[in-house]
């Protein structure tokens, strides 16, 4: 094993153990402040924007929910940022094909996963491979893997330009921001380089994918190759510590924040979490909010003063 395939597999390890720290994060966190903004794109039926609390006696009826409905809400949103498309057009043309290029590369790495496992059982990947599959895992992982770097590489540049230039953007824009987006485009930039002019096939890529599957020591290959690999690597340590996470994070705010409309029924869990969360104290201040006191003690406290006046 090289010290290269030792970076790579660190890399991984890293990125899986980050993102689901941070997935356990968001999972354990208090109870959160619902929206509850309707239309709800989990309603049977309620295209319109209503809710099962239009119902007579819903609360003793069961719920239906459609995950159709919110599939059709969340592929394009999550596909085509149907949000930013609608609210702020010029920077979706640019963060658009960022995004998409983003996610050509992630099938471009499953397609080297599975060309490499294809190769490691004896069948050759190539342009004249005898296997048709074979064949056509060779020409789409091409396809995928050119317009992913150009698309995404294209994007990042532009963002991380107008991210510089854009008064609206850069003035809420933090040096983190830029430091991502830098190290994101240099990966871009130097996988692009060695597709073009060291590996035009990925057939160098998905031979390495196969020595990390098979164990087996890989060389040699080459500075560029190598520099690819090591920043990719520095890349996917990093990645679960950053604010970039948010497309893993955006579950959250849809589903546990926006869409969360499960009722408050007495001796559920919902009761049980809000319950703790007011035993916690106050940690700030206010006219109307006494730091250091439970916010139980607090409720109780604005309840006996509303009674006073109105009894």
């Amino acid at each position: 094993m090289t010290s290269i395939q030792l970076l790579s597999y660190v890399s991984v390890v890293v990125f899986l153990i980050g993102v689901s720290r941070t997935a356990i994060k968001y999972l354990s966190m208090p109870i959160h402040l619902r929206w509850e903004l309707y239309p709800v794109a989990h309603e049977k039926g309620r295209d319109y924007g209503g809710s099962y609390h239009e119902v007579l006696d819903w609360w003793v009826k069961p719920r239906e929910k459609s995950l159709i409905n919110e599939l059709k809400f969340m592929i394009p949103e999550i596909l085509l940022i149907r949000a930013l498309f609608h609210h702020n057009r010029k920077l979706w043309m640019t963060s658009f094909p960022f995004h998409a290029g983003l996610y050509m590369l992630v099938g471009l790495l499953c397609l080297l996963v599975v060309g490499a496992v294809t190769e490691a059982f004896g069948v050759v990947i190539a342009a004249d491979a005898p296997n048709t599959c074979a064949r056509a895992i060779y020409y789409v992982t091409i396809g995928f893997g050119a317009l992913g770097l150009i698309c995404a590489a294209w994007g990042c540049g532009r963002l991380l330009f107008m991210r510089f230039t854009d008064r609206d953007l850069n003035s809420f824009t933090t040096p983190l921001d830029y430091i991502n987006l830098i190290l994101v485009f240099a990966v871009l930039v130097c996988a692009l380089a060695v597709w073009v002019f060291v590996d035009p096939s990925f057939s160098l890529a998905r031979r390495y994918i196969q020595s990390l599957i098979t164990f087996e020591p890989f060389s040699p290959m080459g500075w560029a190759f190598t520099g690819q690999i090591v920043l990719f690597s520095v890349l996917m340590i990093y990645f679960p510590f950053t604010h970039m996470t948010h497309f893993f994070t955006k579950y959250f705010t849809y589903h546990k924040v926006r869409w969360e409309d499960a009722p408050n029924i007495k001796g559920s869990k919902i009761e049980t979490r809000v319950r703790s969360v007011l035993e916690r104290k106050v940690q700030w201040a206010a006219p109307h909010v006494a730091t250091g006191k439970k916010w139980s003690e607090i409720v109780e406290e604005q309840k006996s003063e509303t009674e006073e006046r109105e009894g």
